[in-house]
């Protein structure tokens, strides 16, 4: 069943003192506004202390995060430009997992709009340079070939042909540039807009399903319950941003409030048109509808998981030769002989690498796994070892009788 859901990807909000402020003086009005951003938004509430950041935004010097996750989330500053404020950037993943974190903690849904009014102070001044708008279409089908599923392929195959075009609100042209992707044939992603420069924004359209399942994103377990998932993901930056600021904070507003101004944003400025018809595509129909409130967005609240140790069994299982060796045992040794190495390789993970650390007869190792567990471990515990092996469940295996004869 085909659905819609919108909703905030990314975004990075900047912090301006209230008054003018000289170099000198910067470094105590810099930690203030931290301290009282920092306690306005509940982070050190959810997330623990905060460590100097050895990674911050283009443009910056010095930042702190929240050290040992697996997610990006940084506030920095510049140590000789008060003029640029303070940086706040969360990452999609950061987000979606502030987001999960607060409403355990609080029990109390949160959105950009309720974050922003929540962070509000005398301070500082707020405004976003930066936030990306989401449009995911779930198992959705190509609007001229129903038996297929939507694709950025399709979609960007007929942009180019003249077959779609690309209007806004106002039934004007608002493609400048486009460019695509082209992996193996297909375009696996394409942008509408430039991202040079001081664009005021773009449109990145791409296979999203493929790209969490290639990565083993946050949202892999999401991504394998559909067929297709397309995303239209929409950055606004600049002047947009800033006008999008003082949108979410002019007043209160309802989660119906935030997918219709997100629905709005997205379709305001990206409508996909027929040529044939010059009317607009059943996916951007049904985006419209969303933004004027006759369509309800699909409610998904993400689970931001994080897949590390997933990746590292897919290694195990692709990528590393093991399956292939215990093929070749049985193959020259017979049934069985599979098995035994696998007891073998136990013995020896058990006896050799799990008793040098245990025992401290390999610091640099045991360091290593300490720094895994730090950044990965908390996160990766919250689900049971079952959930990461389901892809490995084999109930019939005693069907391989046949073959082993």
């Amino acid at each position: 069943m085909p659905s819609l859901s919108v909703g905030v990807d990314e975004f990075t909000l900047i912090l301006q003192p209230t008054n003018k402020v000289i170099v000198i003086d910067w470094p105590d009005t810099m930690n203030e506004i931290i301290d009282v951003f920092v306690a306005k938004s509940r982070l050190m509430d959810l997330f623990g202390e905060m460590a100097f950041a050895e990674k911050v935004p283009a443009g910056y010097t010095n930042g702190v995060t929240f050290a040992c996750r697996p997610w990006y989330l940084v506030i920095s500053w510049h140590d000789d430009f008060p003029s640029m404020g303070v940086c706040v950037r969360f990452s999609a993943h950061a987000y979606a997992t502030y987001k999960q974190e607060f409403k355990e903690r609080f029990q109390s849904d949160i959105n950009i709009a309720v974050f922003l009014n929540m962070v509000q102070d005398g301070a500082y001044t707020t405004r976003l340079s930066r936030i990306d708008l989401t449009a995911d279409y779930y198992d959705y089908m190509d609007d001229l070939l129903p038996d297929r599923l939507l694709s950025p392929d399709l979609i960007y195959s007929r942009l180019k042909d003249g077959s779609y075009s690309i209007k806004n609100w106002k039934d004007r042209q608002s493609v400048r540039n486009m460019s695509g992707l082209d992996k193996n044939g297909a375009y696996e992603t394409f942008y509408i807009g430039s991202r040079a420069g001081k664009t005021n924004g773009f449109l990145r359209v791409y296979n999203k399903k493929q790209e969490q399942i290639q990565t083993m994103g946050y949202r892999y377990d999401e991504a394998l319950q559909y067929k297709g998932w397309v995303r239209f993901e929409s950055s606004f930056l600049h002047d947009y941003a800033h006008q999008m600021t003082e949108q979410l904070l002019s007043g209160y507003m309802t989660l119906q409030d935030l997918q219709q101004w997100i629905a709005k944003h997205i379709s305001d400025r990206y409508r996909f048109v027929d040529t044939s018809t010059n009317e607009v595509t059943a996916f951007t129909d049904d985006l419209i509808g969303i933004s004027v409130g006759t369509n309800a967005a699909a409610l998904i609240a993400p689970s931001p998981r994080d897949n590390t140790f997933r990746q590292s069994l897919e290694h195990l299982r692709v990528g590393s030769g093991l399956y292939p060796a215990l093929y070749k045992a049985f193959s020259m040794w017979g049934d069985g002989a599979d098995r035994q190495l696998i007891e073998y390789l136990y013995d020896d993970y058990v006896y050799d690498f799990k008793m040098r650390l245990l025992t401290g007869k390999d610091e640099y190792k045991m360091r290593e796994m300490r720094l895994w567990l730090q950044k990965h471990g908390m996160e990766t515990a919250k689900y049971p070892l079952e959930s990461y092996l389901e892809r490995s469940k084999h109930e019939n295996i005693s069907t391989l009788e046949q073959y082993e004869d």
